[in-house]
């Protein structure tokens, strides 16, 4: 993009990002963000206690049928799948 502008643009357009990286840069240092606050990490050396077991869903097998190659049906364990957890 840089290579179709004339110089006097090119100059403009370079001084106009730079004031925007050294602005950004700037209010990022001054700490203003917060939003480190809203990560509640435990202390480094705090154990942490186990999450509850959780069995994933496994496909166990698939049925294929000849007459109809692409109709395939699957086997699937659900394990604990509960229709909570759809996206």
């Amino acid at each position: 993009m840089l290579f179709f502008l004339s110089q006097p643009k090119q100059k403009l357009f370079s001084k106009i990002t730079l004031m925007l990286v050294l602005f950004s840069f700037m209010v990022t240092s001054l700490g203003l963000s917060n939003a480190h606050a809203a990560l509640t990490l435990p202390e480094p050396t705090q154990l942490l206690g186990l999450s509850a077991a959780y069995s994933f869903p496994i496909l166990k097998g698939l049925k294929l049928n000849p007459a109809n190659p692409l109709q395939i049906e699957f086997i699937i364990d659900s394990g604990n799948w509960d229709a909570q957890y759809v996206g």
